[in-house]
Order: C-alpha cells, then sequence, then structure tokens
C-alpha cells in the first residue's frame, strides 16, 4: 500500500523522481532539544552569540525576573529573540551596543 496524499491525484506525484539540486542541500532540523536551536541560529547565518535570560541577569547582576521586567518596562533595553517555543535569548551585540549608550550617556 503507498502513500496516500490528501486532495491530489495518484499520478501528479512521483515518489521516485530526483529532487532538485537546491532541495538536496537541505538538511532536516532535529526535532526538539537543544541542538535544534543551534541549527535554527546556524541556518539564519547570525553568529552564535546569544545569552539566556540566566546569563543576561547574571551579566546585570540581577535576578532573571528582574531582567524580564526591563523587558517590559524599558524601551530601551534590548528585545529578546525567540528562537523556538520555550528557547528566548538575547542577542550579544545587542546588549554590548545598550551598555555602550548607558557609558555614553
Amino acid at each position: 500500500m503507498g502513500h496516500r496524499i490528501i486532495g491530489a491525484r495518484r499520478n501528479d506525484f512521483d515518489l521516485n523522481r530526483a529532487l532538485p539540486e537546491n532541495l538536496t542541500k537541505l538538511t532536516p532540523l532535529p526535532v526538539c532539544g537543544w541542538t535544534r536551536h543551534l541549527a535554527i541560529i546556524k541556518s539564519r547565518g547570525e553568529p552564535m552569540h546569544y545569552l539566556s535570560v540566566k546569563k543576561v541577569a547574571e551579566r546585570y547582576g540581577e535576578n532573571p525576573a528582574t531582567t524580564w521586567r526591563r523587558v517590559q518596562n524599558d524601551p530601551k533595553f534590548p528585545r529578546p529573540v525567540k528562537l523556538s517555543p520555550g528557547c528566548t535569548r538575547w542577542k550579544l551585540a545587542d546588549l554590548e551596543a545598550w551598555e555602550q549608550t548607558l557609558s555614553a550617556a
């Protein structure tokens, strides 16, 4: 018994046909976990300098709840990047730029 594709006729798809070259270069993302987050970061072509809320709080000597309060109340504080559900990180470059604006003022 073959695969059934809803809404398509059987002859519309040839599963044995060679894929286009650009699709053969794609690698599937891991299903979950930290390796998935790293794969997402790499696929964006950005450097891998991201900090968790715990690391951001340690950087400024505060509680992680205070860091989240900053996000809500301080419009100049860098916004975190949501990499996937349950994984939010701050770009280190954004935090360093924010620190520069504080020292310049």
